[in-house]
């Protein structure tokens, strides 16, 4: 079995409690932001590790889930927006089913 790489490119999508999210919003340090987006449910924040990996925690009435993308650059602004974009077009897509 091959072992996963943080380089691997993939997508994570979690549901989570409301305390889960609770904790997906608060700050942590280590270079890690939190950045809030509106247009996304009831509620949504990004969440970057800087060359790592970039969260969307999205709150929708009492519908809870984090999606997490792994492996792309996010080294500079524009390569950041490109992969919070594809958080954001999946988060998107999983409310519209809701």
């Amino acid at each position: 079995m091959t072992r996963p790489s943080i380089r691997q490119k993939k997508v994570t999508i979690t549901l989570v409690t409301p305390q889960g999210y609770a904790n997906a919003k608060m700050p942590v340090g280590n270079n890690i932001t939190k950045t809030p987006v509106s247009g996304i449910g009831d509620e949504a924040i990004y969440g970057t590790s800087p060359h790592y990996a970039t969260t969307l925690a999205v709150k929708r009435g009492d519908v809870y889930f984090i999606v997490q993308v792994w492996g792309f650059p996010i080294g500079e602004s524009k390569e950041l927006d490109e992969v919070q974009a594809k958080g954001k077009k999946l988060a998107l897509q999983i409310l519209s089913k809701l």
